[in-house]
């Protein structure tokens, strides 16, 4: 049965990664799967990489649609945009670091549409490093005592008495239910996407997804993971470009702003004093420890960065990180 798709690829300067993307897109889309439309939205990379890789043979023989916004308004406003083009009945939020399989597309469609009772709305698939190992990709929803120990770092020290926000205590190994699937693969009924309304545009980068799982459950919908198959995914293929400093801004911004969307007064107040308060001195007192000299001015840039360049979001491009 042909089940009809549109795949939207969010870019920031992927380069390489996503021709290599798109070609396996291609041979993903060989078993029983119709690509409706193929939408990358592209935030302000350069011309030359950007047309390299949709200029490439595998994207050539790809439904494609290029947006392209100068601008960076964040990963949740371009996501939005991309599925507003397209009109098929699934949508597919891919990362341009993720490598598809064949059987990748047909095993996680089958599920939703297997799905009689409508119960399962978002789904993903194993994901592998380069390595061949399968990351830890499955989430909890954040609480803020989960915050805090997260700030201070007591699931690294105590593993067994803190849970990580990611689930590291399990191996990923076989079909459940979870709260959250990251969103690199994620899958889901465009129906069940509008009628959510889409990603919150509020966050610029991290946790978006994770919102967006919150407000499905609450809605009735399940995030499934698929053990049974899996995809590559490089990891930070473009986030890599930002200094640490600049990641750990947007991390900052991503916790407060859902902590402002789904905490009361108690856990913001919580959320808070964890990421402005117990983290610097924790991420502090962890680089003094490794005698990490990058590590330290990493805590001070980050902070430096949420505080003086509108949290975060002012990202200039990747060959002016780290010298202005």
């Amino acid at each position: 049965m042909t089940q009809e798709l549109d795949v939207i690829v969010v870019n920031w300067f992927a380069g390489p990664l996503l021709t290599q993307c798109l070609t396996s897109l291609k041979r993903a889309s060989s078993g029983g799967v119709s690509l409706s439309r193929v939408i990358i939205v592209d935030h302000g990379s350069e011309d030359g990489p950007l047309d390299r890789a949709v200029n490439a043979e595998a994207a050539l023989q790809l439904p494609l649609t290029v947006l392209t916004d100068h601008s960076n308004p964040g990963y949740g406003a371009g996501a939005n945009k991309g599925a507003r083009a397209g009109s098929a009945d699934y949508l597919l939020f891919l990362n341009p670091d993720v490598y598809l399989t064949e059987q990748n597309l047909t095993a996680a469609l089958d599920l939703l549409r297997q799905d009689s009772d409508h119960r399962c709305g978002i789904v993903g698939i194993a994901l592998k490093d380069g390595k061949g190992d399968v990351t830890r990709s499955c989430a909890r929803f954040p609480t803020p005592g989960g915050l805090l120990a997260e700030a201070l770092g007591l699931p690294k020290l105590w593993p067994n008495r803190f849970k990580s926000l990611f689930m590291t205590e399990w191996e990923h190994s076989e079909n459940r239910e979870v709260d959250h699937v990251m969103g690199a693969f994620w899958l889901m009924r465009r129906a069940d996407f509008e009628r959510l309304g889409g990603f919150d545009e509020t966050f610029f980068m991290y946790l978006e997804d994770v919102d967006f799982s919150y407000r499905a459950r609450a809605a009735g919908l399940a995030s499934r993971f698929i053990a049974t198959t899996s995809a590559q995914h490089i990891g930070g293929g473009t986030t890599r470009r930002l200094s640490q400093g600049h990641r750990l801004a947007f991390w900052l911004d991503a916790r407060l702003t859902y902590a402002r969307k789904h905490f009361n007064l108690a856990g913001r107040a919580v959320t808070w004093s964890a990421l402005f308060l117990a983290e610097p001195l924790a991420r502090l007192v962890w680089a003094l420890r490794k005698g990490s000299a990058d590590r330290l001015i990493s805590v001070f840039e980050g902070y430096w960065i949420f505080f003086t360049r509108n949290r975060g979001r002012d990202v200039p491009p990747p060959d002016k990180i780290g010298t202005s």
